[in-house]
């Protein structure tokens, strides 16, 4: 089960990302295991300087999808934060 409290995820955080995310257990390998707002699985956010470097010809196209893609998840995240949190409220009142 995961963790009630959000924590910053401090791999996409040293990439330039702020993401919160909540613990859910260790894997097979002792690995901590993460859930997005949204309880999806997380997977870290590299930094624009990790990515293979595309050829010439493409560079200024892929740049603009992965700065869109970005801007996606960032906006995805915050609504799947909203939606975590409006949900809380509720069984709140309800309870």
């Amino acid at each position: 089960m995961a963790s009630r409290k959000t924590y910053t995820c401090f791999v996409c955080q040293k990439a330039g990302h702020e993401v919160q995310v909540f613990l859910d257990g260790k894997d097979e390998q002792g690995h901590t295991k993460y859930l997005n707002e949204d309880m999806t699985k997380h997977t870290h956010l590299g930094s624009s300087s990790n990515l293979q470097q595309p050829p010439q010809s493409q560079q200024q196209a892929s740049t603009t999808i992965v700065t869109q893609s970005t801007k996606e998840d960032r906006i995805l995240n915050l609504l799947g934060d909203l939606t975590i949190k409006i949900n809380r409220v509720i069984k709140l009142l309800e309870d």
